[in-house]
């Protein structure tokens, strides 16, 4: 398969390869631009915090969904995922897609997450989702407003 050079778009034109759409090379669309930068808010939040509620479990899984997609390449949009995340290798990707299960798994039991967050796979995690946010809201996606509420449970 042959590289494109630059950045990918992860918002407009599809990208074409040899004259025929590439399956991976979709730019990320309308509906679920919105979803990833909730997720990225979000889940970047939590890490930062340490501490989270049950209304933030739809937001671990659309981060988590953002690492498999890079990780089984299965989704029209996986190549503008990856390049979001900031081009994450595959095992970087199974490590992040585990320890946000793992996350996910710890608020569903209601245990304590400080120490989960302060893993460094953590920090990695926090730091791409940030960039992340800031490309997708320069892209003109915004949260979602119902989740404003699920980001703001972290403090209570």
């Amino acid at each position: 398969m042959k590289r494109v050079f630059g950045p990918l778009p992860i918002v407009g034109r599809s990208i074409r390869r040899e004259g025929t759409l590439s399956f991976g090379a979709y730019p990320i669309s309308r509906k679920m631009g919105p979803r990833y930068t909730t997720a990225c808010i979000t889940v970047s939040g939590i890490i930062q915090v340490g501490t989270a509620c049950i209304a933030q479990i739809d937001a671990i899984s659309e981060a988590k969904g953002m690492y498999n997609r890079v990780l089984h390449q299965d989704r029209p949009d996986w190549e503008a995922v990856r390049h979001l995340l900031g081009e994450p290798d595959r095992a970087v990707c199974h490590l992040a897609a585990r320890w946000l299960q793992d996350l996910r798994m710890l608020i569903k039991e209601e245990r304590p997450i400080v120490e989960h967050c302060a893993r460094p796979i953590a920090r990695g995690i926090g730091s791409r989702l940030r960039l992340a946010t800031v490309a997708l809201q320069r892209a003109g996606f915004e949260p979602i407003t119902a989740a404003g509420r699920a980001m703001a449970c972290r403090a209570a």
